[in-house]
């Protein structure tokens, strides 16, 4: 759902900005495309085509097992660098100044989920 989502958002995004006149950020002034809609490659980051490149692939079974054995370790150390990075990139203050509703809502939400998951965790014996 990646670059579904990505695509349709980047061109809600595009409407909006035309109705507001607004310029295209990675656009200068006066540089935007006759027929009003960037091109793909400005809707649609790189990373996005090469995730559905490599899904394709992997779907079609043209991919090596030994790139499948190496690529699944590599996706979990830099998904462990992304979540860091998230968590690093949170400040306490302005989490710590939240209204307290705003902080029981998460609190209950986040107790829900976890809840919900291990039941789900429970009950296919994955555990």
């Amino acid at each position: 759902m990646l670059g579904p989502v990505v695509l349709i958002l980047s061109l809600l995004a595009n409407r909006l900005r035309e109705q507001a006149e607004e310029p295209v950020p990675s656009l200068a002034k006066g540089m935007r495309p006759a027929h009003g809609r960037p091109p793909l490659h400005q809707l649609v980051p790189w990373f996005v085509v090469g995730f559905l490149g490599l899904a394709a692939l992997r779907s079609a079974g043209l991919l090596p097992h030994e790139a499948l054995a190496a690529a699944a370790t590599v996706t979990s150390l830099l998904t462990i660098v992304a979540m860091a990075a998230l968590g690093l990139g949170v400040n306490i203050r302005v989490v710590a100044s939240a209204d307290p509703r705003v902080t029981g809502a998460v609190t209950i939400s986040l107790l829900l989920l976890c809840v919900i998951s291990l039941g789900l965790i429970r009950a296919l014996g994955i555990v």
